[in-house]
């Protein structure tokens, strides 16, 4: 990580993100969209969260990450809070899949959590996995807004 995240905005995630993911038990791509949305001051409609559900539910298929799917469905409403267009919104999601595939060695589920989900084992295996992905994701968009504010260029800019 670059570690554009300052010490309160890290230990805020993970506060946020053990509130979330074990006090709520909520799903790991749940919890990243809210502690990007928190972070960021971009609220959720609950059309969204509804949404992520549907895509976080049928998890027996173990393809795409469910942190990875939340960190791109927040990039897609921070993007277009920053009016990005698609083919940039396109050229950041694309930096944040090689970033997630640097840091996990894959995007899918199975691969990063060894295994199917099984009946007894406890909702806690994720808990570190959640952790580190939502500060991967955060540091990510932090990033992405200290190099464009190092080059003085506004987002409506991109």
């Amino acid at each position: 990580m670059a570690n554009y995240l300052t010490a309160e905005e890290i230990e805020f995630l993970k506060k946020r993100s053990d509130e979330l993911f074990m006090g709520k038990t909520f799903s790991c791509g749940m919890t990243m969209l809210y502690c990007m949305s928190e972070l960021f001051k971009l609220p959720l409609d609950q059309q969204v969260l509804d949404a992520l559900n549907g895509i976080m539910e049928h998890r027996d298929y173990r393809m795409q990450c469910g942190l990875y799917k939340g960190a791109l469905m927040f990039l897609g409403i921070y993007g277009a809070a920053k009016g990005w267009d698609r083919p940039k919104l396109n050229e950041v999601t694309k930096d944040f899949a090689a970033k997630f595939e640097e840091a996990y060695g894959s995007q899918k589920c199975y691969d990063i959590r060894g295994g199917k989900f099984q009946p007894t084992e406890p909702h806690d295996k994720c808990a570190p996995t959640t952790e580190k992905g939502v500060l991967l994701a955060a540091d990510f968009i932090k990033g992405l807004k200290e190099e464009l504010n190092n080059r003085q260029i506004t987002f409506k800019e991109l």
